[in-house]
């Protein structure tokens, strides 16, 4: 039911709108409220917050017309404002639609044209609350999603040990916003240092949330100080227990003994690292033996 403001200092106008409607079928589907003074107006939008459309005099020497609403606390609601007129002076109604006005009816109101005008105000109106409704949504959506790629960038490791012996360093550039690749790094006790390169199925907001999981799941299995393969094949076990249709983290997990310089290694069906060489004698590229795409729990040692 659209609720209509009429705000005219013409005290016939009230009389005539009803009579006008009374015993119309339509007018059961149509609730007017009725302003004398711009004062009472004013009054009426402050403590009204559902008021739909305005009709508004624009040619009286009391009533402020399109003005009126400027002068509310706040601003102008979002309301449609349609021109009450006594005249058809074009350039008049002109003013009117250029001060915000969306139609216009002309004195003395039939009925039908003024049921016909607020009901096409009115559906216009609710198109583009609407539209108001889903561009909040959708801004609701963004800010939600930019807490989330900063959520996920804060997961990730961002600083890295300085030592003279050894060199670390990861870099990590998602296709999208949110991605499910990631990459870890931890302490195990005082000469192990856990390293994770992993990639979860799929992009977008799904695949980070899913990355999230992996990851603790991983982190956490990997403190235990269990060997890369047993740790693996106890997240594979945590995780599948949450039965997430269509979603699959592949990982490669290593644990570098700083002490002897031994490198333990389990994959878990990801790309098959590379183990560069930088010495003179043994200079090249070569890939770690078994760390094939296929899922192993077999810890191997370089």
């Amino acid at each position: 039911m659209p609720k209509t403001l009429v705000v005219d200092d013409d005290p016939d106008v009230e009389t005539l709108l009803r009579g006008q409607l009374s015993g119309r079928q339509i007018s059961d589907g149509f609730d007017f409220v009725f302003a004398r003074s711009d004062a009472q107006a004013l009054q009426i939008l402050g403590s009204e917050k559902n008021i739909d459309i305005g009709l508004v005099v624009i040619d009286s020497q009391t009533i402020s017309g399109m003005e009126l609403f400027r002068h509310m606390k706040g601003g102008a609601p979002r309301i449609p404002r349609i021109a009450l007129t006594s005249t058809n002076d074009l350039a008049t109604i002109r003013r009117a639609m250029n001060n915000g006005a969306v139609d216009f009816l002309v004195k003395p109101i039939a009925a039908d044209d003024l049921i016909a005008t607020v009901d096409k105000v009115f559906r216009d109106c609710e198109e583009r609350r609407k539209s108001w409704r889903t561009e909040a949504q959708l801004a609701a959506i963004r800010k939600e999603i930019d807490i989330a790629v900063d959520i996920q960038r804060r997961i990730l490791p961002t600083r890295f040990p300085e030592r003279g012996d050894l060199g670390l360093f990861a870099r990590m550039k998602p296709a999208q916003e949110m991605s499910g690749d990631f990459f870890d790094y931890f302490e195990i006790g005082a000469d192990k240092l856990g390293l994770v390169v992993a990639d979860v199925s799929g992009k977008g907001i799904p695949a980070a949330f899913f990355m999230a999981v992996a990851r603790t799941l991983i982190r956490t299995t990997a403190m235990t100080g269990a060997e890369p393969g047993a740790c693996l094949e106890q997240a594979n076990v945590l995780l599948c227990r949450h039965d997430i249709p269509g979603m699959f983290v592949s990982v490669f997990y290593s644990i570098l003994d700083t002490a002897t310089w031994e490198l333990a290694y389990a994959n878990g069906g990801h790309l098959p690292p590379y183990l560069i060489h930088g010495d003179e004698d043994n200079g090249g590229v070569e890939t770690l033996a078994g760390a094939g795409k296929e899922p192993s729990w077999e810890s191997r040692r370089i």
